[in-house]
């Protein structure tokens, strides 16, 4: 039976499996982690997040973003400008909002439970990080020139790695930067510098590669978020898929708690989340290899495929799963 869970973490997964398992009896653990001054929740996350904490207004005041200008790979092509739905946020302000609709005890003296979510660190002791890459991301707020357009962000590649700009309000704007210094990916481009009229705090840095755990749970834990999967922002939304995360775990334990098989829940959710990895190695592979244009893509190309391969031994053999996910419940599959 599981009463009491202890969920480890105060991300945006941790809070999602909080919520989600409000009748259970839940500790947090406070582990802290660093928070991003910008996110850009796109709309599908928007949507994953109003229907766990069931209100269509948590982006209401947010500031929008509607257009995507992408300046990719072929030099002598001029930039594409696409339709884009998405919100900026802080995440550190969204996740005082969601955390302040949770009740959960605090872990100290909370004594035994019976499952562990684990959202951030520290890890299980036989789990390993598995890394598909080597790119350092920075970022750093940023002056925005007159006449930008203010709801747009600007997605171009480099030599040495790519550039990501977003407006956060008017005149300002967050600049993510892969491959390099800010200063000097932005004096070689020829897209997102003619938007910057200057730096206005340091770089912060921070790996950007795609990362797994290996398990991914075991008996009494799962891990969850970016804890157990951690997407390179170029190619994934790594808000929904830690929404997503949160969603399948907290299904799990209740489908636990109802007399599920522990062993073929857990195969379940591993198998979940490991294709779904797949996917966006799969994905990331291709807009690395369009962007491509010296030794930097090549390089991180070649660790892709081996994360692929990787991967793909990971599923081999494995067997149809027993359920399926209908909303937030998990449900046996007809005929197995």
């Amino acid at each position: 039976m599981v009463r009491k869970v202890l969920i480890q973490g105060d991300g945006i997964a941790a809070c999602c499996c909080a919520h989600r398992l409000r009748n259970l009896d839940l500790v947090t653990a406070g582990t802290k982690s660093a928070k991003a001054p910008v996110l850009l929740i796109s709309g599908q996350s928007q949507a994953l997040l109003a229907d766990v904490f069931e209100d269509q207004e948590l982006f209401r005041k947010s500031h929008r973003i509607c257009k995507r200008i992408v300046s990719w790979g072929n030099r002598t092509q001029g930039a594409a400008v696409l339709p884009h739905s998405a919100a900026v946020v802080s995440e550190q302000d969204i996740l005082d909002r969601l955390w302040a609709r949770v009740s959960a005890r605090d872990a100290k003296d909370a004594g035994d439970v019976d499952w562990k979510i684990i959202t951030s660190g520290p890890l299980e002791a036989l789990s390993e990080q598995k890394c598909f890459g080597s790119r350092i991301g920075s970022v750093a707020s940023v002056r925005l020139k007159t006449r930008v357009e203010p709801n747009a962000c600007w997605v171009e590649s480099a030599e040495m790695g790519w550039l990501f700009l977003v407006t956060v309000s008017e005149g300002i704007g967050s600049l993510l930067c892969v491959g390099g210094p800010a200063e000097t990916m932005l004096e070689g481009s020829r897209l997102v510098g003619f938007q910057v009229a200057g730096i206005t705090s340091g770089a912060v840095e921070f790996p950007v590669y795609p990362r797994i755990l290996s398990p991914l749970c075991g008996p009494g834990w799962l891990a969850c978020g970016t804890a157990a999967i951690s997407f390179d922002p170029l190619c994934g939304d790594g808000a929904a898929n830690a929404i997503r995360e949160a969603i399948l775990a907290s299904a799990l334990l209740r489908a636990l708690s109802k007399g599920s098989d522990a062993g073929d829940l857990l195969a379940h959710y591993s198998w979940r989340l490991i294709r779904g990895f797949l996917r966006h190695l799969e994905l990331c592979r291709q807009f690395y290899v369009q962007g491509r244009c010296g030794p930097f893509w090549d390089s991180e190309i070649d660790r892709l495929e081996k994360g692929i391969e990787w991967i793909r031994y990971q599923l081999k053999g494995s067997k149809p799963s027993k359920f399926r996910l209908n909303g937030f419940e998990l449900e046996q599959n007809c005929g197995l």
